[in-house]
């Protein structure tokens, strides 16, 4: 409990990104709440990791200079391929996750020494796309459609 003449103070931590802001909430002039802001202030680097939920089904691909990485990734709550461009040393290279499709699973990956080709199952259809040598994606097509010669 509280004594008479004594300001109380909430202070709130909010964090937006990498940075950390502070709002002190007390009793101004007539009881009124008055929001005092702090200067926003670094945490730390970011920090990367594993995305939310499952990740599995990998596949790999070097075209002679860069890998390519595929797999079925759960973070939308949905089972999606998703790829990454890596170096020879398997560093990310540009962005990091490429979501490949809306809708599909079981990627699977191949080069021709230059270029990616990412491959995947959507219902009863073969999906397609070129992944070019630096990162770029292409236009997905069809390669196979139920009830359409391979």
């Amino acid at each position: 409990m509280l004594s008479a003449g004594v300001r109380s103070r909430r202070r709130i931590a909010l964090v937006l990104g990498s940075l950390l802001l502070i709002a002190a909430l007390g009793a101004g002039r007539a009881g009124a709440v008055v929001p005092t802001l702090s200067a926003e202030e670094p945490l730390s680097d970011p920090v990367y990791g594993a995305a939310s939920d499952r990740q599995y089904r990998p596949a790999i691909a070097w075209n002679g200079t860069n890998h390519f990485a595929v797999w079925e990734d759960g973070r939308t709550f949905s089972n999606l391929p998703w790829g990454a461009l890596l170096d020879a040393n398997g560093a990310p290279i540009g962005n990091e996750n490429i979501q490949i499709a809306a809708t599909g699973q079981e990627p699977d990956v191949a080069s021709d020494g230059a270029d990616f080709l990412v491959v995947w199952s959507s219902g009863a259809t073969i999906r397609a796309v070129v992944i070019q040598a630096d990162g770029t994606m292409g236009v997905p097509f069809d390669v196979y459609a139920d009830g359409s010669e391979p």
